[in-house]
């Protein structure tokens, strides 16, 4: 497992022990100022465990999550060189089903520094190579242009068969670790904080003192929603060692307060003067 950590800090420029996704921040109603100042491209948002699959003709086929667990993976393919490839894994029809939507190096050759539609099509020659398993699937996550926001909405989610928590705006133009932000859109209910929970208290990762209290005496990571004017466990996130940081639990108590909704999400799409990328 060296190798593949040694090969993910070659490719991505990160020390050791840091995980090397791109990370979204809250869509909130101050940032919609993005969408009109940069091309993006809308995704939904599935409710999934983040993970990078690490693929290689040498060492096999392996998936990598947030706190560095690596699970070998059967999955039947064309092995590429060294490949690293970006996504979520869920179950969904009776088998896991691990949806890519984005590519940090493939066959040897990183891809960091592309714009995300050349990122995409290096997702599409990847799965191309996987053979039908029944263990686990490979899918590449479909990805829209801006103005299809409210088609994602009305039509893309209904027809899932998986659960959809929100929508992922990817920007069109950066590269894998972008300065403009990768924006992530829930609705108020379901949006969440990582606590570090300890002794009833939630921590975020960069404050020594509590942010809020919980009815929770475990010592855990927990995500948590505000329901009933109080902190409530969602579920326990094993693959994670820390909260989020302040400035998440800042904007998700901002956009509790002031909601970014659906409708006005997609009525400020709607009016953009161009929203193609």
């Amino acid at each position: 497992m060296q190798y593949i950590q040694r090969a993910l800090r070659n490719i991505s420029g990160h020390r050791f022990g840091r995980f090397p996704g791109a990370h979204p921040i809250t869509f909130t109603r101050r940032r919609l100022s993005y969408l009109r100042k940069h091309a993006y491209m809308v995704a939904e948002k599935t409710d999934g465990i983040r993970f990078l699959l690490y693929a290689s003709a040498k060492s096999g086929v392996f998936l990598i999550n947030r706190a560095f667990l690596f699970v070998c993976c059967s999955v039947q393919m064309d092995l590429p060189g060294e490949s690293v490839l970006d996504g979520e894994i869920i179950y969904e029809n009776g088998r896991y089903v691990f949806y890519v939507f984005d590519a940090l190096c493939y066959d040897e050759v990183v891809v960091t520094q592309l714009p995300l539609m050349d990122r995409l099509r290096v997702v599409h020659q990847f799965v191309k190579r996987v053979h039908p398993n029944n263990f686990m699937q490979i899918k590449s996550k479909p990805m829209y242009a801006l103005n299809a926001t409210s088609h994602v909405f009305t039509h893309v989610i209904p027809s899932l068969s998986h659960v959809s928590d929100g929508l992922i705006f990817t920007p069109c133009m950066q590269p894998y670790e972008p300065k403009i932000p990768i924006l992530k859109w829930k609705p108020a209910f379901l949006n969440s904080v990582d606590f570090l929970i300890r002794d009833g208290m939630c921590y975020v990762n960069d404050r020594k003192e509590p942010v809020a209290d919980i009815d929770e005496r475990r010592t855990l990571v927990g995500e948590c929603v505000w329901r009933d004017d109080k902190w409530v466990l969602e579920r326990v996130r094993e693959d994670k060692r820390t909260g989020n940081s302040f400035r998440v639990y800042q904007d998700i108590q901002q956009d509790l307060q002031q909601p970014l909704t659906a409708r006005l999400l997609v009525d400020y799409i709607t009016h953009l003067p161009n929203t193609v990328p």
